[in-house]
């Protein structure tokens, strides 16, 4: 999940007590096995709904009732078992290989290269590898960045943690920089905003305005700021330092940009109140590089081609880890969907009325690039006409888990009630089954965020377990078996 997926965070159970961190399946494989079962018993259930789901969405005519063998609407749901879903999240797993990653610039070719094979294999589908190119942020010196303050007058000098209380934003410049520190006045996003910043450090807050925090980061550096700041506000005082990417036109921004905690922010606001001469010192090396990625698009070879249904999910990881869960779940329930697909239609036990395309997105952790290529091609060819719905699936399988649906009401005026459709056939599912669920925020923080943008309006719809953030008391009641 992205566009300001700041930390890959996941739900995690311990005991009792509820508390998060970093996604275990991603972190410590070894130690994992209670976790994948939890995760697998998650996937089971989101593998019915979504087998039943893209038999409603599908507008899927049967053939007549003629052989017991055969499956139908009310069967599908058994066609997809726990072990299939387990073997594609090995392999995946397994194509991390010494990296522990499956990013783009690590192991992300070899995952996306068993998804096509596999998919060539089925035979029922128009298999392609889409190219595009993408920019690569590195921190040369983690953990060895600067950002320290003196008092000029004293000699008084205070260093801060790089990861605790400030960290190197994504796509932040390199830089040597020392300068005293200036406040953009109004909300920062705009550039008469930037009047006293030449030749100063800018402490920024991160979430004013109505503009983003790039935004204001570029209208510092062009009026001729050293470096940025951005601080978290009060109303997130508890989150840690954002690494969230600082880009514009495919480029890094060409200044050191940090990103800080409330509580540090508001050390510097304070020590400036006590002096004209507070000094700040920042050292950042970082480099930018670019990389061929691909998406694999899989399109079913019968369907109306005016109609597409898009299944989608992203396949790269953080670099972090081998993203088992994110989002190796949602790329291994969309890929044996396909292969089910693949098989019905094959053995005649169903014809599908649109075409499906089962997307795979590269580089959605670096800002949903994958899929937002995907959109910009249609848009460019005119064809955005031609698709009806993307479902999207981005982490199915969260430790500690929520049964969310994307809250279709949240999309604009154009799909709205579309967008609402596509909840409402989950909601139906999961009440039937009586399996309680979260409607989630429809914020665009994953790769059906292209789809839905301003311009492109194709509706779309999904399933999510969980990110970061903390279940609360309530939601964990409604999951009866894990208390």
């Amino acid at each position: 999940m992205s566009s300001s997926k700041e930390e890959r965070i996941s739900l995690i159970h311990s005991d009792d007590s509820v508390s998060y961190g970093y996604d275990q399946s991603d972190a410590k494989v070894k130690s994992r096995n209670r976790t994948l079962c939890r995760c697998v018993t998650v996937l089971v259930f989101i593998a019915i709904a979504l087998t039943v789901a893209l038999v409603a969405v599908l507008l899927v005519t049967l053939k007549p009732w003629v052989q017991p063998e055969k499956r139908s609407p009310s069967t599908l749901p058994q066609s997809i078992t726990t072990q299939q879903i387990m073997d594609h999240l090995q392999a995946l797993q397994k194509l991390s290989g010494s990296n522990g990653s499956r990013s783009v610039a690590t192991g992300y070719n070899e995952s996306a290269e068993y998804v096509y094979q596999t998919l060539v294999e089925t035979g029922g589908f128009n298999v392609t590898r889409q190219y595009f190119n993408v920019l690569i942020f590195e921190d040369l010196i983690p953990g060895q960045s600067v950002l320290n303050a003196t008092f000029g007058d004293t000699g008084y000098a205070v260093n801060f943690l790089q990861d605790v209380e400030f960290s190197v934003m994504g796509y932040s410049g390199s830089g040597a920089v020392t300068g005293n520190l200036s406040f953009p006045e109004g909300d920062g996003c705009s550039s008469g905003n930037y009047d006293k910043v030449n030749k100063t450090i800018a402490l920024i807050d991160y979430y004013s305005g109505n503009c983003s925090f790039a935004d204001k980061a570029y209208h510092a550096k062009d009026a001729g700021a050293l470096a940025v700041i951005l601080m978290r506000d009060e109303e997130h005082a508890a989150l840690s330092p954002s690494r969230s990417r600082v880009r514009k036109n495919d480029k890094e921004i060409e200044i050191p940009v940090l990103g800080a905690t409330y509580a540090l922010g508001q050390e510097l606001i304070g020590a400036s109140n006590l002096t004209d001469n507070l000094v700040i010192n920042i050292v950042t090396k970082t480099k930018t590089s670019t990389y061929t990625t691909y998406n694999v698009l899989a399109y079913s070879l019968t369907g109306n081609t005016s109609a597409i249904i898009v299944m989608g999910s992203h396949l790269d990881s953080v670099p972090a880890g081998p993203g088992i869960n994110d989002n190796g779940s949602g790329s291994s329930v969309n890929l044996q969907l396909a292969i089910l697909l693949a098989e019905l239609i094959k053995n005649g036990d169903i014809k599908v009325k649109n075409q499906v395309l089962f997307a795979f997105w590269g580089a959605e952790e670096i800002g949903l690039l994958g899929s937002d290529y995907f959109v910009s091609e249609l848009v460019k060819d005119n064809m955005t006409s031609n698709y009806a719905v993307n479902l999207n699936y981005d982490m199915v399988a969260s430790p500690n888990f929520i049964r969310g649906i994307y809250n279709g009401s949240g999309a604009g005026s154009k799909i709205r009630t579309q967008c609402e459709t596509i909840t409402k056939l989950y909601e139906d599912y999961f009440e039937e089954n009586a399996w309680s669920y979260e409607l989630e925020e429809f914020t665009g923080r994953s790769d059906y965020g292209p789809f839905i943008a301003s311009g492109v309006n194709i509706p779309a719809g999904g399933l999510f377990t969980g990110a970061e953030g903390l279940k609360s008391e309530e939601e964990r009641k409604k999951i009866w078996w894990l208390c």
